[in-house]
């Protein structure tokens, strides 16, 4: 592991916390669609998936291929749901559950792959495949789902803040939360 590289954790989970939150406010039904295209609704969305991305490229210099995985995955998908969200004409939302299938099916089998982590970080890779699988259900017509697919999304934004918390204050102060392990939320003690 490279020592000289600041741990990246925290500004990862951040940056996942504030895209999903943002995000599944709408979902949820807390407010319409024209709020992601507001300027706080972009800005966030735009940060986020920043904040995941140059986590990312940090997680993978220090050698830790799990954390890499999960923001450069999260952060591109920021960044291309974000860039789509508005621009795009209405189409068939099949088309969006096939997406979602996948994303779907990815993060499952990241959870499972998730097993040796902290219970705080395993079980916000649980949330995101969940979420995903009722945005895809959604999308193939059971329309009151997405607004579940919305509140397991809050809780994906709960789950990273707190992680990213548990980060900076293991790194600060070499204080552990409940549930985030002996190393912070990222588990730093192991490369995948």
């Amino acid at each position: 592991m490279n020592d000289k590289i600041a741990n990246p954790a925290p500004l990862g989970f951040f940056g996942l916390a504030i895209f999903a939150w943002m995000a599944s406010m709408s979902y949820a039904g807390w407010f319409g669609p024209e709020a992601l295209n507001s300027d706080v609704g972009q800005a966030s969305l735009y940060f986020g998936g920043l904040a995941m991305m140059l986590a990312a490229i940090f997680e993978f210099l220090r050698g830790r291929g799990f954390n890499a995985v999960l923001f450069a995955t999260m952060g591109f998908f920021a960044w291309v749901w974000t860039t789509a969200a508005g621009n795009a004409p209405g189409g068939d939302p099949a088309y969006g559950g096939w997406f979602d299938l996948f994303w779907t099916v990815f993060f499952a089998g990241f959870w499972l792959g998730s097993f040796k982590r902290p219970p705080a970080v395993m079980l916000l890779v649980l949330a995101i495949a969940v979420t995903f699988f009722f945005h895809m259900i959604s999308g193939f017509g059971v329309t009151g789902l997405r607004i579940v697919g919305g509140y397991v999304g809050l809780a994906v934004g709960v789950l990273a803040l707190y992680v990213a918390v548990a980060e900076v204050m293991a790194a600060g102060g070499g204080m552990t939360l409940p549930a985030t392990g002996e190393s912070g939320g990222g588990g730093a003690s192991s490369s995948f």
